[in-house]
């Protein structure tokens, strides 16, 4: 799954490619939900996802295709709801917790049956690259920081739980 944060930033590439006067169908959206959605910034204009999102009952409006309807849907859903957004930032970490089990026991079976011919071995081996490069990576930035492992991996529980808490108090939105 996409980290939440993705899912936001995926639909409004989207919709900045489908409008796009070059690319695109001009004529999908009305220029002034366009602007509103800050679609076509000028060059070197910040862009906040918010603005997007909060123009996507617009849009759905001329959506046609029903997969896009249903990704706005999911977006809002995702987006505009604190509660909401704890139960998705929640099942994310369920599924890495699951995958992270599996790649163990997957693990476990190679180790005590010294061959593997497991047919999803290619995917959860790709899986536990990708886990143990962005923990690596974290470790080392934080290292070169001069950030003890240990401490390091601590800030990162912290930093999940208080993200959490955040979530369930409505003080921080995803975007």
């Amino acid at each position: 799954m996409n980290s939440l944060h993705e899912i936001g930033w995926n639909l409004y590439r989207h919709y900045q490619v489908k409008t796009d006067p070059l690319l695109g169908d001009k004529h999908l959206i009305p220029p002034e939900v366009i602007n509103s959605a800050r679609l076509h910034p000028q060059p070197g204009e910040y862009v906040l996802l918010k603005s997007f999102i909060e123009s996507l009952d617009e849009i759905e409006n001329y959506e046609h295709n029903i997969v896009y309807k249903e990704k706005i849907r999911l977006v809002k859903y995702i987006y505009l709801d604190s509660n909401k957004q704890r139960a998705a930032f929640q099942k994310v970490i369920s599924e890495i917790d699951e995958e992270v089990t599996l790649i163990y026991r997957l693990r476990n079976l190679i180790v005590h049956n010294a061959k593997m011919n497991n047919p999803t071995l290619n995917y959860f081996s790709w899986k536990a690259k990708n886990f143990a490069g962005i923990l690596l990576r974290s470790l080392v930035r934080d290292t070169l920081e001069g950030v003890d492992t240990k401490v390091s991996l601590l800030n990162y529980t912290i930093l999940k739980d208080r993200y959490i808490k955040n979530l369930e108090n409505g003080i921080i939105q995803i975007f």
